[in-house]
This record gives C-alpha cells, sequence and structure tokens, in this order.
C-alpha cells in the first residue's frame, strides 16, 4: 500500500512538473532541478534498465543525463514536454552505450549484423513505449466525458451504440464527444509525432 501511494505522489509530482516550463533550472534553480530530479530519477533508472539489462550501468546513464541537463540549462531547448525530453535523452544515451560497446569488440560481418538487428529492435520498443506513454497522457488531459467515451470505444470496444446506452445518451452525442476526442488527441500529440517521424526517416535512410 505504501509503495502504491509512493508512486501516485510521484506520478502527480511529475504532471505538476509537466505543466510547468523549464525556466527556473534555466536560471539556475538548484530546488526546481533537485524537485525533477527526485520525480524522474526511478522511473528513468527502470526504463535504462530495459535497455541496458544492466542496474549500474542505468544508473550511470541517468546520472549522466541529469549532470548535463543541469551543466547545459542554459543552452537546452525543450520543444515537448520535459517528461518526453528526459526519456528521449535516457534512450538516446543508453543506446550509444550499446553502440560503443559493440564498436569496442572485433567481430565478423555476420555478428555485427546481429548487433545492429538487435539495437534496432531494442530502439523500436523503446519508441513504442514512449509513443504509449505519450498517447496515455494525451487521453487524460481530455475532458471527462471524451475521455470515458474514447476508452470505451477503443479499449472497451464497444459500439456507439452500446456507449450511448450505457451512459444514456444519444448516439449523435457519443459521435460528437468521439470527433472531439479524436480532434483533441491529433492536437495533443501533434509535436511527438513530428519527432517520431523525424527519428524514422533519418533511421530509414542511415
Amino acid at each position: 500500500m505504501q509503495v502504491k501511494d509512493a508512486r501516485q505522489k510521484t506520478e502527480m509530482m511529475q504532471l505538476q512538473l509537466n505543466s510547468q516550463n523549464f525556466d527556473p533550472i534555466r536560471k539556475g534553480d538548484r530546488k526546481a532541478f533537485e524537485q525533477v530530479f527526485r520525480a524522474y530519477y526511478a522511473a528513468l533508472v527502470r526504463f535504462a534498465l530495459e535497455i541496458l539489462k544492466d542496474q549500474d550501468a542505468a544508473e550511470d546513464r541517468v546520472q549522466e543525463v541529469f549532470v548535463k541537463l543541469w551543466e547545459r540549462r542554459e543552452k537546452i531547448e525543450i520543444q515537448t514536454s520535459l517528461k518526453a525530453y528526459l526519456y528521449m535523452a535516457v534512450k538516446n544515451h543508453c543506446l550509444n552505450k550499446l553502440k560503443t560497446e559493440a564498436r569496442t569488440q572485433w567481430m565478423d560481418d555476420e555478428q555485427e549484423s546481429e548487433i545492429h538487428s538487435g539495437l534496432a529492435a531494442t530502439d523500436a520498443r523503446v519508441q513504442t513505449k514512449l509513443m504509449a506513454s505519450h498517447i496515455d497522457q494525451a487521453i487524460e488531459m481530455l475532458p471527462p466525458r471524451c475521455a470515458l467515451i474514447f476508452k470505451m470505444s477503443r479499449f472497451e470496444e464497444k459500439s456507439y451504440k452500446e456507449i450511448a446506452e450505457a451512459l444514456d445518451l444519444s448516439v449523435k452525442t457519443v459521435e460528437h464527444q468521439m470527433g472531439k476526442a479524436l480532434f483533441l488527441l491529433r492536437k495533443y500529440l501533434a509535436p511527438y509525432l513530428q519527432i517520431w517521424l523525424t527519428a524514422f526517416l533519418a533511421d530509414f535512410f542511415s
């Protein structure tokens, strides 16, 4: 129960931080920086661990990200949310570590191909998880009725008629709310979709 309460408290802190801009840290506010560190450190280590499969290495990569965040705070421009920036930075640090380790080992062409395929698969899983996180966050930002109807339609696979009957609404109202939900989700996710498309094209043409 205590673990669940602590996690809920951390998630609430993250939501509050995501609603703030980066200016306090950019201006050298150590308290704001420490608050971000406490809110995200544990989750970022778990995220890095999924990629590296090594606890010490995962902690090192996350610490490196926070050190660079502080050292380069005046130059960093965060176009998305702080959460998205941190997860993307940790992902890049982890994948760079794997690539560096692969280059330092002697290998024949077949081994090199296998390693690159493994890295590509890992990167795809990371990208998918990040995008899923953004989608979940965007759904929670919807108005309550929109969010409920969207979840019933997409996650519970209910028809508009079934949703209308369950919520005592007209089918037209359900259709309107779904249209509104999809419009808002596209708006919320537009910055992230551009990032993923850019990353995909970079990998495709590399």
